[in-house]
């Protein structure tokens, strides 16, 4: 690259190394990013990152650690929300640190909107992760109105949480995600998807094909059928209604009649079965399944996982689940595959990139858990099917997610914007 190179990321999340000077715990989400960067600068290091996040401080915070620089941006409220007094930090830290590139990752929250008001386009690239502007016309997934009534808990109408402020959070949001997106030149995505959709927002997008790298816990063990739990099913994301666990639910008493011993391990705290004073909607909602379909003792979940527990799960698994009514490119089903573990997913979005069907996974339309059922059920059936699939889809997954290509190629898309300047 030749003399260094000055890139502003805006991200969604504090990294690592500012929760630690924070005194905060690190999310255990967002960890690709942080893989992305190192490997940026291992293939250019002149390379300099400046990485800026809005998180609730007092002021506006500057931080070098580990070769990296990073800001913190106050934040007022919820990040929902359009704070036009992010624009004033954003200038300020636009104008300092002089760059040559700016990269945003994700349009789903106003806080990018806010960058570029401020900081005007040249120069900007908007990577798409989900897109909110579409996303929420399948948050309910399939939930009737009436059902979405009778699981409201006194909690979200107390704490303004219900389902329904969900939606119109999204719906709020997708509106600043369409005004962003009609205000840069150039996109970042990964799927027929995302560009279809990017583009039918803003036909003069410049769209640029980058694919993502995963966390670093994903590209070394390797799925074994000998030391999987047999018929257990994993999920990695399960408390919207839009990652789809109520389907999987629904579909496990067609699979508890051939495999009785069937069990679901899932990422993340038992929201399901708490005190009644902090009942959540959604948890009301599933509650009402597994009473019904009697699944007690068959739900286990699993609490928080950072990266090594999640790949711990994955390898655990006879079969992982992605049953999502939206997804673009689910970095979940992209780990499982990294990591060889036979894999079903809905047929929504961008996942038929990710899987074709019978070689390397299984697909299946959203509602119909019938299908579900019996694409679980074959490969529970048939141990040389599962190595077959792990096999296949672990080939794609790291031609996919090979960290050096996509380094170089997002290196390539930098100068390519920076010419601008």
């Amino acid at each position: 690259m030749g003399d260094k190179m000055k890139v502003i990321w805006l991200v969604n999340i504090p990294f690592p190394d500012v929760c630690g000077e924070l005194g905060i715990k690190a999310p255990v989400i967002g960890g690709w990013m942080m893989s992305l960067a190192n490997m940026l600068r291992q293939a250019a290091p002149e390379l300099h990152l400046c990485i800026v996040a809005t998180y609730p401080v007092k002021e506006l915070l500057h931080i070098e650690k580990n070769g990296m620089e990073y800001y913190v941006v106050p934040q007022h409220g919820s990040r929902d929300v359009y704070d036009a007094r992010l624009e004033t930090y954003f200038r300020q830290i636009y104008d300092t640190v002089q760059p040559d590139a700016v990269h945003i990752h994700g349009s789903e929250y106003p806080h990018s909107l806010a960058f570029v008001k401020a900081c005007g386009n040249r120069g900007t690239v908007v990577s798409i992760q989900g897109m909110i502007s579409v996303y929420a016309g399948y948050f309910y997934a399939g939930i009737t109105t009436g059902e979405l009534i009778s699981c409201t808990s006194v909690r979200d109408i107390l704490k303004g949480e219900t389902l329904f402020a969900a939606k119109r959070s999204m719906d709020r949001r997708g509106e600043y995600e369409k005004e962003l997106l009609r205000s840069v030149k150039h996109v970042m995505g990964r799927t027929g998807w995302d560009r279809a959709n990017s583009l039918g927002i803003n036909p003069s997008l410049e769209y640029h094909k980058c694919n993502e790298t995963l966390r670093a816990d994903f590209y070394g063990p390797v799925w074994e059928y000998s030391r999987c739990r047999p018929h257990s099913i994993f999920l990695s994301q399960v408390s919207s209604p839009l990652k789809g666990a109520h389907k999987m639910f629904e579909a496990m008493p067609m699979i508890l009649r051939e495999y009785p011993d069937a069990e679901i391990y899932m990422a993340g705290e038992d929201f399901v079965n708490r005190p009644l004073h902090r009942h959540f909607s959604y948890g009301n909602y599933l509650k009402g399944i597994i009473d019904r379909n009697g699944l007690a003792g068959k739900v286990h979940f699993m609490g928080v996982l950072d990266g090594s527990q999640m790949a711990e799960q994955y390898l655990k698994a006879n079969v992982f689940v992605c049953p999502s009514s939206i997804e673009n490119s689910p970095n979940s089903l992209g780990e499982a595959q990294l990591l060889g573990t036979p894999s079903v997913s809905s047929y929504t979005g961008g996942t038929m990139e990710f899987i074709e069907d019978g070689v390397s996974g299984y697909l299946y339309r959203f509602e119909e858990t019938a299908m579900l059922a019996e694409k679980v059920c074959r490969i529970f059936a048939d141990s040389s099917l599962a190595r077959t699939l792990s096999e296949n889809g672990r080939k794609t997954a790291l031609a996919r997610h090979d960290r050096e290509a996509i380094a170089h190629r997002m290196l390539s898309v930098y100068r390519d914007i920076a010419s601008e300047r």
